[in-house]
């Protein structure tokens, strides 16, 4: 699972206690390699995440894989909103470290109109 830029880093796995969630953060990053200022992500990967989800949670969907979505999140303990994520999009989520300034600049480019800073999560924005 780990890239090149990842060896000798060791995943923390999490499960929660029904075993229906899991996900995976890698210490200080692991994106399997992508950079969201320069690499292209495809449209199918982005509707994966609804623009409410993405700019309220302020996550990008990356890539999949295998059955997992890999999404950017600047707090990789943040299970809340890795668990609201695993709900939404009803698959493992894995996550990797990506600076807030990224994650923006990510927002911007793949969900224009995108606010800068959200308003506040509401169950009506899933």
């Amino acid at each position: 699972m780990a890239s090149e830029s990842a060896k000798g880093m060791n995943p923390r796995k999490h499960e929660s206690a029904d075993s229906t969630m899991k996900f995976v953060t890698m210490p200080d990053m692991d994106l399997h390699g992508f950079d969201l200022y320069r690499d292209k992500i495809p449209p199918e990967i982005i509707r994966e995440v609804p623009f409410s989800v993405a700019r309220e949670a302020r996550v990008i969907p990356i890539k999949m894989n295998g059955s997992a979505l890999l999404a950017a999140i600047s707090d990789v303990d943040d299970r809340e909103t890795i668990a609201m994520l695993r709900f939404v999009v009803a698959r493992e989520i894995e996550v990797g470290y990506a600076s807030r300034e990224a994650i923006e600049f990510a927002l911007a480019k793949y969900y224009p109109g995108a606010d800068p800073e959200p308003d506040g999560f509401t169950e009506t924005s899933l």
